[in-house]
């Protein structure tokens, strides 16, 4: 399986399936599940359904879009028997399925879920297992780089809009520097001989000069 440096986890989903389309006889169907964080706290995570192989098939054969988020990764592992659904190189339907979890290398975390259905015409022997088994840790290590990819990615938006605010603060804190700076020039040769008007027109000037770009003065 290809890197995935840049990639989303949509995107890994989509290129599993792609992959798995054409090798039939190791996988004659697949879909690909990825965890939906929960919207509010009285709607759980679940599994939705991210990328299939043959996807309207499925789902006119009764396959759901969303599953309801495992108590116990464990019970992921298990192969179950499902209703005949057509095998698209041979007569044979396919009865039984793998259900993959797809876990983060915390081995608590859940990524997802590969479900795969089984060749009827291969008996599902040690090797075929093996198989399983990598291609579960190769699609779990392509999420993870996915989302390793999204949380730097995020990192990387909160530090430009950190960066913008501190150069808005410090925007502000110059322009008051600047502003204390003119009102001590302005103050620094004061006399009592001085006229009233031409304080108020020195005290203008100033002002003029320290309003920030965009401003627009009135008199």
């Amino acid at each position: 399986m290809g890197r995935s440096g840049g990639q989303t986890a949509q995107d890994v989903a989509g290129a599993v399936c792609d992959i798995l389309m054409e090798h039939p006889h190791d996988a004659p169907m697949a879909l690909l599940y990825l965890t939906t964080p929960a919207d509010d706290e009285e709607r759980q995570e679940s599994l939705q359904v991210a990328a299939a192989t043959h996807l309207e098939e499925m789902r006119e054969a009764g396959v759901p879009d969303v599953l309801p988020f495992p108590e116990n990764a464990q019970d992921l592992h298990l192969l179950h028997r499902v209703s005949p659904f057509p095998a698209p190189v041979w007569l044979e339907p396919i009865t039984q399925v793998a259900a993959l979890p797809l876990l983060h290398s915390d081995g608590a975390t859940v990524l997802g879920l590969l479900v795969v259905g089984l060749n009827p015409r291969k008996k599902f022997d040690g090797p075929y297992r093996m198989f399983l088994q990598v291609l579960r840790r190769q699609v779990a290590s392509a999420l993870m780089s996915a989302h390793a990819f999204a949380l730097e990615r995020a990192h990387v938006e909160q530090a430009r809009q950190q960066a913008e605010l501190l150069a808005r603060q410090n925007a502000q804190l110059e322009a008051r520097a600047r502003a204390l700076q003119g009102f001590s020039d302005l103050t620094h040769d004061l006399n009592v001989n001085t006229p009233p008007q031409a304080l108020a027109q020195r005290a203008l000037e100033g002002l003029m000069t320290r309003l920030p770009e965009g401003y627009a003065a009135y008199i």
